[in-house]
């Protein structure tokens, strides 16, 4: 399972149906997953686990929203490690909410891993 969609469970798991329901077909979650690698891939995983943390609304954050929460002092890198190559990104196939059950505890575990 690649880094976005470890990311998009994550937001679904902390704000439910007002996260799920911004993508009401899989083209659109897709398309979404897509536009939030583009603006996140400067990221590396220290930037990402702060917005995880420092973004603390009661709705889920869009795109600008989450980046400035990632956002610290110090110079950006090349988070390709995390989220993979944008070409990777294009062909994951858009997760229905039936998968969000039988990957739970695998993805529970490696987001346990990741804000360690």
């Amino acid at each position: 399972m690649g880094s976005i969609n470890k990311l998009f469970i994550t937001l679904q798991a902390r704000y439910g149906n007002q996260w799920a329901s911004q993508w009401d077909d899989e083209r659109l979650l897709k398309f979404a997953k897509h536009e939030w690698y583009e603006a996140l891939k400067h990221f590396c995983i220290d930037d990402i686990k702060r917005g995880l943390k420092k973004y603390q609304g009661d709705f889920p954050p869009n795109i600008i929203q989450f980046s400035k929460a990632c956002e610290a002092t110090g110079k950006p890198a090349p988070c390709y490690e995390l989220w993979g190559q944008p070409d990777d990104i294009l062909k994951i196939e858009a997760d229905k909410p039936s998968n969000y059950k039988e990957h739970g505890n695998e993805v529970i575990d490696e987001l346990r891993e990741i804000i360690k």
